[in-house]
């Protein structure tokens, strides 16, 4: 079987202002990950979204309503923005 990729888009990005919301992202606290079992490396979540709002909820699960947008992602309205007009959430 063979399969071939492609490109389906693109995401410019505005250097300064994705500068700023990474500055804050680095400026986080460490918490404990849901998912700090991880093979090789180190994981780290910063969500945006998620189904309960909450920063540091970092459980990946399928919910029935739309996802909430966390402190996190309040914090960083640019990229906040960005994954909005990259993606639809999948309800």
């Amino acid at each position: 079987m063979t399969t071939t990729t492609r490109l389906v888009g693109r995401i410019k990005f505005d250097d300064e202002l994705l500068r700023k919301d990474l500055k804050v992202l680095s400026a986080l606290p460490a918490i404990k990950e849901q998912y700090d079992e991880f093979g090789s490396g180190t994981w780290i979540n910063h969500s945006l979204y998620n189904r309960t709002g909450e920063w540091t909820d970092t459980l990946f699960s399928d919910y029935d309503h739309p996802p909430i947008q966390t402190q996190v992602g309040a914090a960083t309205s640019y990229l906040s923005k960005s994954s909005k007009r990259a993606s639809t959430p999948i309800v």
